[in-house]
Formats: C-alpha cells, structure tokens, sequence
C-alpha cells in the first residue's frame, strides 16, 4: 500500500506528465494552472496482478489529501513550488509528448495528449491526458507506471466546483 501512494501522489500532481516538446507543452501549461487550482478527483489504482483499488483526492493548494480504500492521508504541498517544479522539469528533455485527438469528458470538449517517459533507472510512465479545451485544465488521466519488477496504473477523473477539503482529516 505505501508503494501506491507516492507514485499516485506524483500522477494526481501532475509530475508525471511535464516535459518539452511542442506537444509536451500543453500538457506543462494544463499541469502549472492545476498546480494553483483547487480539485478533487476519483482515481482507480491497480497494481500488476492485484485487484482495482478505488480512491479520492482532494487538493487544496497547500494539502493534498488522499484517500485509498477508505483510509485517508494528508501531505503538505507548496502550489509555488510545485508550478517550478514542473517548469524545471520541461528541461530535462526525457519526454515525448503527442496529440492524440479530440473526446468529450463529462459533456466538456478536451484534447487528448499522450506521453511517454523514459527514466534513468529503466522505469518509465505512460500518460494519456485529456485537456479542457476551454478551461486548459486536465478532466481525465490513466498512467501506467512501469517499474522494475512491477508497474501499476492510476485513472483519475478531476472536478473543480466546489471543492472542499475532507471532514476531519488533518
């Protein structure tokens, strides 16, 4: 379980898409303005071989509360730098990033965008975005994280009215 949560952390923050390229760059500018956004989302995480395990996420700018099969936990964010984190990131050049058609998401037009990186390690991450086409905020996103000797996939969906943060989770 504690394996799940920090690369869940990484996909519902957006890390795991920034990058640079002409097509990276969309997906960079959905994730900084979610990184100053409010949103909350439901999220469906499988290890290779186990059984989907369902989540919450709430972001609240400076906590990022998470909720994986009813158990809630809080990390403390810095929207600052997270926005720097993910232009920093542009730099490394470990991305390729590309346009993969239009879809509706929750009766919203978006863009899809796919992206693949490649880490050191021999790992790698594999993120199909769709990007608001009038808000530039993400609405849905499935990462397949592979990882030596396992890999894992996170499908989320965001929602940005209304967000509060989780009764009683401190």
């Amino acid at each position: 379980m504690r394996s799940v949560l920090p690369a869940a952390a990484l996909v519902v923050l957006g890390l795991a898409a920034p990058a640079f390229a002409d097509d990276c760059a969309a997906i960079v500018s959905a994730s900084i303005k979610q990184s100053n956004t409010p949103y909350s989302g439901n999220m469906t995480i499988t290890q290779a071989g186990g059984q989907p395990m369902q989540g919450k996420t709430v972001y609240m700018l400076t906590k990022l509360y998470t909720q994986v099969n009813g158990k809630w936990s809080v990390m403390p964010i810095n929207s600052q730098q997270l926005a720097q984190q993910i232009q920093a990131s542009m730099k490394n050049g470990s991305m390729s990033c590309k346009k993969a058609g239009q879809e509706s998401v929750g009766g919203e037009a978006a863009t899809i965008y796919t992206a693949h990186d490649a880490q050191q390690d021999g790992s790698s991450v594999d993120t199909k975005s769709w990007i608001s086409n009038s808000r530039n905020l993400p609405l849905k996103s499935e990462a397949h994280i592979n990882t030596n000797p396992g890999s894992q996939a996170i499908s989320m969906t965001f929602n940005y009215s209304n967000v509060t943060a989780p009764a009683g989770v401190k």
